[in-house]
């Protein structure tokens, strides 16, 4: 048995199907557990609106990324020029 051990194909077999199979099970538990939205802090909006009875559905907060734009950018003229 030692023999067959020390051959690096069959090591290397033995990892792969070890990761796949820890892959899958990972994977497969991600699947099983609920999505949902992350919880509002204390003291928002949505919390005031909600504690007052009336519905509001949360929005996802514009992107801190400011990409720039598509077109080239306005020139600006002196005044009177």
């Amino acid at each position: 048995m030692e023999s067959v051990l020390r051959k690096p194909v069959v090591i290397a077999v033995i990892v792969a199907i070890v990761s796949i199979a820890t892959m899958l099970v990972v994977d497969h538990t991600n699947l099983l557990v609920e999505r949902r939205p992350p919880p509002t802090p204390p003291g928002t909006t949505f919390n005031a609106v909600n504690n007052d009875g009336a519905e509001i559905t949360p929005s996802q907060p514009e992107s801190r990324i400011k990409l720039p734009s598509a077109g080239p950018k306005p020139v600006d003229h002196p005044p009177g020029g």
